[in-house]
């Protein structure tokens, strides 16, 4: 099951290039780049998973930050589209299927005039 997280950056020795993390995040799932140094990311990756991937591309004075997001926890004023982002996300839609059609008669319910809904 994927979870939003929360990545925030602190740009120090390596120039901030924010396409670099968007390529980097990218393999793990759904993100919008919220300014040059935060993301929110819809993954079913660990957090652990994401730091690896971004700390190989910072140097050691840069600063990273991962956490989880919730509906319990999350708050704020922000465009609609990113609201609808995070719902559709954390509570999508059930994906509704017409039940089974009901089982073919046999040769021998037409021989013997037995209707199907008489099973």
């Amino acid at each position: 099951m994927s979870k939003i997280y929360l990545v925030t950056l602190r740009w120090i020795e390596t120039p901030q290039n924010p396409e670099m993390i968007d390529a980097l995040l990218a393999p793990f799932g759904d993100w919008i780049r919220w300014n040059g140094w935060t993301w929110f990311v819809s993954t079913g990756w660990v957090p652990s998973s994401l730091r690896a991937a971004i700390m190989a591309r910072l140097k050691s004075n840069d600063s990273l930050i991962i956490c989880e997001l919730t509906p319990a926890t999350l708050e704020g004023w922000a465009p609609p589209w990113v609201w609808d982002w995070f719902n559709t996300r954390w509570f999508p839609k059930p994906t509704l299927t017409p039940p089974p059609p009901p089982p073919a008669p046999t040769l021998g319910d037409l021989l013997s005039g037995k209707k199907p809904w008489d099973k």
